[in-house]
């Protein structure tokens, strides 16, 4: 979401103001854009993944695995939700295959339809899982000098092998001698790369990050002594796994993102279990990183009415909505909904609150520091605090 919401920032080089024929001056701008600047984007400078183990295998990125026996591609048959066959003479959609990194080796592997490969009780590799576990956890072994050829690993420490074409099972041992006659050999071919914010968190792991967050917050303090400064919770981790480091800083503040959407999980659910889920899961989440002393302060820092309930009515978003704003308005910093105008109705902040789906009060607490107000009734004014700054940095 990141990469999207900024929108775009511009340096100005120089302006020069024309006459018009009506003869109002207007200005001419010559500027130029500050991509790569708040956002990550890779092609920008690719040197930031430089030290990042496999970085060609980053989360998202999209492989096809051809056996070197069967000379065919691995196939999540009918796209997912069946088995994993070795029969496809072309790679397409149903032949690809999208990494969830773990860690530099270890991946969950999501297919067409979105399930994740796992292996089954009789050692057969099929694609039925929707939330992943022990038995989806895979690991991509590399041959030495050639990285497009590799094993996978299975959870039971044996490695997958195309024996037939209408088979895969999970029964290889140990050795190999790389040659084309073992069934255990794929030569991937990569045909999507992504780098961005979340891949550089996620493939450089707790250290990185945290060094990362020092230089940021450091850098805001060489302005400013009074201004917050918000480190994002890393998405492929608990949150609580930097509430020490953050909380060590004087005015920080740990930001999460909650949603009841991107996973599968979340799939079929229906309104009073979404809602539920909200109540008692993020409830739960929530105080978990939420500490007495106030060191850090937590911000719910992205939130959304929208879920995957087909056909839902009105007072169902409205009872979302509330639970959320019920159980987010207990984090310590406060929370923003993502966002303030989108065509999609239940994104917008603006359009849910002008047609009743969400009522916001006009006033804040001395903890919530300052609001604007998109309830017409508050006459869109800015109320604040005796104590706020105005001034909030996001490492993010």
């Amino acid at each position: 979401m990141s990469s999207s919401r900024l929108g775009r920032v511009l340096l100005l080089v120089c302006s020069a103001w024309l006459l018009t024929k009506s003869g109002a001056w207007v200005p001419r701008i010559r500027a130029t854009s500050l991509g790569g600047w708040l956002v990550t984007e890779g092609w920008i400078k690719p040197s930031l993944f430089d030290d990042i183990p496999n970085n060609d295998l980053l989360d998202g990125t999209q492989l096809q695995f051809k056996s070197v026996t069967q000379n065919r591609y691995l196939v999540a048959e009918d796209g997912g939700g069946a088995g994993i066959l070795t029969n496809r003479a072309q790679a397409s959609g149903w032949e690809t295959f999208k990494l969830w990194r773990i860690n530099a080796t270890t991946f969950h592997l999501r297919v067409f339809g979105n399930q994740l490969v796992g292996v089954d009780c009789a050692g057969r590799v099929v694609a039925t899982a929707t939330t992943p576990g022990p038995s989806e956890t895979f690991q991509l072994v590399r041959r030495p000098g050639d990285k497009s050829r590799v094993r996978i690993r299975a959870p039971n420490g044996l490695f997958l092998q195309a024996k037939t074409r209408e088979s895969v099972t999970a029964d290889r041992r140990e050795y190999t001698d790389w040659s084309d006659d073992d069934p255990s050999v794929f030569v991937t071919n990569s045909v999507k790369h992504l780098q961005g914010e979340y891949q550089l968190c996620n493939g450089y792991g707790t250290a990185k990050a945290t060094q990362v967050l020092m230089d940021a917050y450091n850098a805001v303090r060489r302005h400013t002594s009074t201004a917050y400064v918000i480190m994002p919770a890393r998405f492929s981790a608990d949150a609580a796994e930097l509430l020490g480091f953050v909380g060590s800083f004087p005015l920080a503040v740990l930001d999460v993102h909650y949603y009841n959407l991107f996973s599968s999980k979340f799939n079929g659910l229906t309104v009073d279990q979404n809602i539920d889920f909200v109540r008692k899961n993020r409830s739960s989440e929530l105080a978990a990183i939420t500490r007495q002393n106030g060191r850090p302060l937590t911000f719910v820092g992205e939130w959304t009415a929208e879920w995957n309930v087909k056909g839902a009515a009105k007072v169902d978003y409205q009872r979302f909505a509330k639970a959320q704003l019920d159980v987010y308005g207990q984090a310590t910093f406060g929370w923003a909904y993502w966002m303030l105008k989108n065509v999609n109705n239940h994104w917008s902040m603006e359009w849910m609150i002008q047609n009743g789906y969400i009522k916001l009060n006009c006033s804040c607490s001395q903890s919530q520091n300052a609001m604007i107000s998109l309830d017409p009734n508050c006459h869109g004014r800015m109320e604040a605090s005796d104590n706020a700054e105005g001034e909030y940095y996001s490492s993010d």
